[in-house]
C-alpha cells in the first residue's frame, strides 16, 4: 500500500468522522420554552426570542404550555408569530392535568403541530368580566364575543383545524381532553411526556412556509430557552397578581408616609404605584386614578393644612381604597381572555390585602366621630388663673398670642406686656383669653 493510498483512506474516515459529527449535532436537539402561569407581553417577548434562535438555527421550537390564560394583546402578538414561523412550530399541553385555556386554547391551535398529554384540558376561551363587587361572569355581548369567536375559527382554519370546536370554544365554553380533542382534529397526537413527545414528532412531514419539513427528534435533546434577565423581571411585573401587591402596597406607603409626615414610605409608595401601573399591560381605569390622585390630595390637605384628622382625611382613605380596588381588578374582558378560576384567586388575595386598609379607614372614622362627641376636658374655671408665656406685644387696644397650657391663643390686657414675659389667665371670652402680666419675686 502506497503512501498515497493511505493518506487518502485517512482522508475518507476523516471526512466521514466529521460528517456524522456534523449530522448528530444538526439533529441533536430542538429549542424549547416554558409558558406556565398567565400569558403577559412578557410571554410574548419570550416566545419571540425562542422563534428568533430556532429559525437562526435551523430547528423545531416546542412550546410546552400550562396556562388559565391572559392578555388578548400578547396573545395575537404571539400568534402572529407563530403563523408567520419559518420552523415547524410544536404547542404540548403539559404536564398531565395541565391546561390550555382560554388565551391558551388560542396558541395550541396556532401551532404546526399541537398536542397534550393525559388528564390536559383545552377550551374554556368564553371572554370574562370581573369586577370586586359582583366577581366574574361570561360576556354575553355579541360584539366582544363574536369578534373572538371569529378570531378563533380564523386561527383553526390557518391550520387545518375544527374550526366549528374552535368556536364552542369561545361561543359555549367548550373544554376536550386529549381524546376528545385529538377525534375533532383540535390537536395531532397525544403524548405520555417529552420524550414519548419526541419519539411520536420524528418522521413526520410538516409544511412550513409552503415547504416540507421533516422532524427529526427520536433521539434529540431540549435546549431550553429563558428569555434573559429582563424578560424574567417583565414576567415578575406584568403578572396581574403581582402588579396587585405592588399597587396595594404603594398605597400603603402613601397613605402612612403621609399619615405620619415620613417623605420616604410616601416616596417608595409613589415608586411601586407607578411600578405595578407599568406592568399591568392593560388600561388603568381613569376613575381609579383620579381616586388615587384626589385621596392623596385630601390627605395631604387635612395633614399639612387642617389641624388633626378628621372628614377630609377619612374621605381620602375611602377614596384610596376605591381606587385600589377599581384600577387592578377591574379586567376589560375585550383585553383579556382568562379562566374564571383564575379570578377566584385574584379576588380572595385582593381581599385578604385592602382588609388592613379597611380596617386603617374604620379606626381613622371611629376615632373622629369619638373626638367630635367627646366632652370638653377644660372648662373656664380650668383656665382661670392658669400661667403663661406672651408671644406679641399686649396692651390696652393691642391683641396679641400668648401659649397657655401648651396652646396658643388670642389674648388681651390692661397691663403692657412684652414677648417673653409671664402672664396670668383672669377671665377667658369665647376663644379669647384676658390676661395680665405676672409680677416678677424680688
Amino acid at each position: 500500500m502506497t503512501a498515497r493510498t493511505v493518506t487518502l483512506i485517512a482522508l475518507a474516515i476523516l471526512l466521514l468522522a466529521t460528517a456524522l459529527v456534523y449530522a448528530s449535532q444538526s439533529k441533536a436537539w430542538v429549542v424549547g420554552v416554558k409558558v406556565d402561569g398567565v400569558i403577559t407581553q412578557a410571554t410574548y417577548e419570550t416566545i419571540k426570542g425562542a422563534i428568533d434562535l430556532a429559525t437562526r438555527e435551523g430547528r423545531p421550537l416546542l412550546i410546552v404550555i400550562n396556562t388559565p390564560g391572559g392578555s388578548l394583546d400578547a396573545t395575537k402578538d404571539i400568534v402572529e408569530a407563530l403563523l408567520n414561523a419559518e420552523i415547524p412550530v410544536i404547542v404540548y399541553v403539559y404536564p398531565k392535568g395541565a391546561t390550555a385555556w382560554s388565551a391558551g386554547s388560542l396558541i395550541l391551535m396556532a401551532s404546526h403541530v399541537a398536542a397534550m398529554s393525559p388528564g390536559s384540558v383545552v377550551g374554556s376561551a368564553q371572554p370574562v368580566a370581573y369586577s370586586p363587587l359582583t366577581g366574574s361572569e361570561p360576556v354575553t355581548e355579541p360584539k366582544i364575543l363574536n369578534a373572538v369567536a371569529e378570531y378563533a375559527e380564523q386561527i383553526a382554519r390557518a391550520r387545518g383545524r375544527n374550526a366549528t370546536a374552535a368556536r364552542m370554544f369561545v361561543t359555549e365554553n367548550l373544554n376536550l381532553g386529549p381524546e376528545e380533542a385529538l377525534e375533532e382534529g383540535v390537536v395531532d397526537l397525544m403524548a405520555e411526556n417529552l420524550v414519548d413527545l419526541l419519539l411520536k414528532l420524528d418522521g413526520l412531514l410538516i409544511e412550513v412556509d409552503g415547504k416540507l419539513y421533516e422532524l427529526r427528534t427520536a433521539e434529540a435533546g431540549i435546549e431550553w430557552y429563558g428569555g434573559g434577565l429582563r424578560t424574567e423581571v417583565l414576567s415578575v411585573l406584568a403578572d396581574p397578581l403581582i402588579a396587585s401587591i405592588l399597587f396595594l402596597a404603594g398605597l400603603y406607603g402613601l397613605i402612612f408616609g403621609l399619615a405620619y409626615g415620613q417623605p420616604a414610605p410616601a416616596v417608595v409608595g409613589a415608586f411601586l404605584v407607578v411600578l405595578s401601573l407599568a406592568g399591568m399591560g392593560f388600561e388603568v381605569n381613569l376613575v381609579s386614578v383620579l381616586l388615587v390622585i384626589l385621596g392623596s390630595l385630601l390627605l395631604i390637605v387635612e395633614l399639612f393644612v387642617t389641624p388633626g384628622f378628621g372628614v377630609v382625611g377619612v374621605t381620602g382613605v375611602i377614596m384610596l381604597i376605591l381606587g385600589a380596588l377599581l384600577s387592578p381588578m377591574s379586567v376589560d374582558p375585550s383585553k383579556w381572555a382568562i379562566h374564571p378560576e383564575w379570578y377566584s384567586k385574584l379576588s380572595l388575595m385582593m381581599t385578604l390585602a385592602v382588609l388592613p386598609l379597611a380596617a386603617f379607614a374604620s379606626m381613622a372614622t371611629y376615632k373622629v366621630i369619638k373626638a367630635k362627641r367627646a366632652k370638653p376636658k377644660l372648662h373656664l374655671t380650668d383656665m382661670v388663673g392658669a400661667e403663661g408665656v406672651a408671644l406679641d406685644e399686649i396692651g390696652p387696644g393691642k391683641e396679641g398670642f400668648v401659649r397657655c397650657l401648651g396652646e396658643y391663643w388670642l389674648a388681651e390686657s390692661s397691663d403692657e406686656i412684652k414677648p417673653g414675659d409671664k402672664v396670668v389667665v383672669v377671665d377667658k371670652e369665647g376663644i379669647k383669653l384676658k390676661v395680665r402680666r405676672k409680677e416678677v419675686e424680688g
